[in-house]
């Protein structure tokens, strides 16, 4: 144990007002001798410590080490942010919907509803997987957080955690999750090949079903931590552990596992239960991982090939088909995409600058360009009488798509060229522009343009310049 001393030897915490005198923590042995230690001596056996800790959400927490005693950092790596916002579902694209009767809607201010026709038919069941999967590594402890409302019904069964249940009427296998039993019993389960063990049952305040709580789940090496709270609060409702049997392989029968939430009307429930998740979270905790921002956006399902917010494809590249000819311009966008493939007809040199690509970043987000690489090649016709030359650049965060926008910022990226007689299939040096280093910003609503001039050229009859342009980044 420790008491509080000042600066004279056996003098007690009485004295501290003694202005003389300094105040100190001291170790105390069991029979209450004070254990004096200098910097650099040996530790004895039967030394005891000093315990430290800190404050999380108005709760007194021990601070963490490893065993061999190092304090452990607390770094968290993100690996999975699904927020549940706007009117369009992330599904197939970060998390994937599976569903029996059940009907799905999300909106911007009510999060994803798993049961939004309100059916209390027997069987009804709906289930969301991440599409990703987590790895469980030794010293590395997994967390997954949700925030839900669970609008419980008796002979409803709803789970959410770690797990990947066969199917949406099937109870996981394998994972770590809340689970919430016909009988409206609240408890946490780890499941390993089949065989649950359920940790002691939670009671929630009255009216709880009404109401959003954030639901943790945290995979250490040989014990799994749960936890339910009251944000209104900051106090915790409850927290239970599950510790790893001695006759248990390991936590789980798998080396990686989705994070997921099930509900299910096992018979028909008097009234229609509803789970509404509004955030999904997982990260990975106490590992440097040394991967940049760029890739965890991009793991984490917000790389620049997917809308944020609509899912759709960003560039332009549809099935099996050519791009439509564009219409060049100086004023509109050729095409309102974050490149893809493009074609115009060849047109006679002229210092025009034209808005070949223009795409307006979906707020909330920001979208951060790392790079672009565009590749180009004759077509048509064989180039006639004068070289063809092509000027690039890229024009982020733009207020409007108009090139003549008084606050229009360019960067050029590079030249490409066709000289006299090139044949149709004639490509152009590539251009590749790592902006890695110096990232391209367009901030939410704004408009990331790359376009061209051609000083040099001739429009010569059915002449087509063809190719693609690829944006690469990430959106946060």
């Amino acid at each position: 144990m420790a008491v509080l001393q000042d600066g004279t030897a056996g003098s007690i915490l009485a004295r501290i007002f003694n202005t003389s005198k300094g105040l100190a923590s001291m170790l105390v042995a069991e029979d209450g001798t004070t254990i004096p230690k200098t910097n650099g001596e040996a530790r004895g056996a039967s030394d005891g410590f000093l315990a430290i800790g800190g404050v999380n959400d108005d709760s007194y927490r021990p601070a963490r080490t490893d065993r061999l005693g190092n304090l452990v950092p607390g770094t968290v790596n993100l690996l999975l942010h699904e927020p549940f916002e706007g009117a369009t579902s992330s599904s197939p694209n970060r998390v994937t919907l599976a569903t029996t009767t059940f009907t799905q809607a999300q909106t911007a201010a009510g999060g994803l509803n798993l049961n939004n026709g309100n059916s209390a038919a027997s069987a009804a069941a709906a289930l969301l997987t991440t599409n990703r999967q987590f790895a469980k590594l030794q010293r590395a402890p997994l967390q997954c957080k949700i925030r839900a409302r669970a609008n419980h019904v008796a002979n409803a069964v709803m789970e959410f955690g770690f797990g990947n249940p066969a199917n949406q009427t099937s109870a996981p296998t394998i994972g770590a999750f809340w689970q919430i039993t016909t009988g409206g019993v609240v408890q946490p389960v780890l499941t390993f090949n089949g065989v649950d063990v359920t940790g002691a049952a939670v009671t929630m305040p009255s009216g709880w079903q009404s109401n959003y709580h954030t639901w943790d789940v945290i995979l250490d090496d040989d014990e799994v931590f749960f936890t339910v709270q009251d944000t209104s609060t900051g106090q915790l409702i409850a927290e239970r552990r599950i510790q790893l049997a001695v006759t248990q392989v390991r936590l789980w029968n798998a080396s990686r596992l989705p994070a997921f939430a099930r509900l299910h009307n096992v018979t028909a429930p008097a009234s229609a239960p509803t789970l509404i998740l509004s955030s999904l979270d997982v990260v990975m905790l106490d590992m440097a991982q040394n991967k940049t921002w760029a890739q965890i956006a991009a793991l984490s399902g917000f790389g620049g090939e997917v809308n944020p917010t609509t899912f759709a494809q960003t560039a332009n590249y549809a099935n099996s088909a050519a791009a439509a000819n564009a219409t060049l311009s100086n004023t509109a966008a050729g095409y309102t995409t974050l490149g893809g493939q493009f074609q115009f007809a060849a047109v006679a040199g002229a210092e025009t600058d034209f808005a070949l690509f223009g795409f307006t970043v979906p707020a909330p987000y920001s979208f951060v360009c790392a790079g672009i690489e565009i590749d180009t090649f004759n077509s048509g016709a064989a180039v006639a009488t004068t070289a063809h030359v092509l000027q690039w650049f890229a024009s982020p965060d733009q207020t409007a798509i108009s090139l003549a926008t008084a606050t229009n910022r360019r960067l050029t990226l590079g030249v490409q060229s066709f000289a006299v007689g090139a044949a149709i299939g004639a490509l152009a040096a590539p251009i590749i522009r790592d902006l890695s280093d110096a990232p391209l910003v367009t901030n939410p609503g704004r408009i990331m343009v790359v376009g061209l001039k051609i000083p040099v050229g001739t429009a010569t009859a059915s002449q087509i310049i063809r190719g693609t342009v690829a944006i690469r980044g990430y959106f946060e």
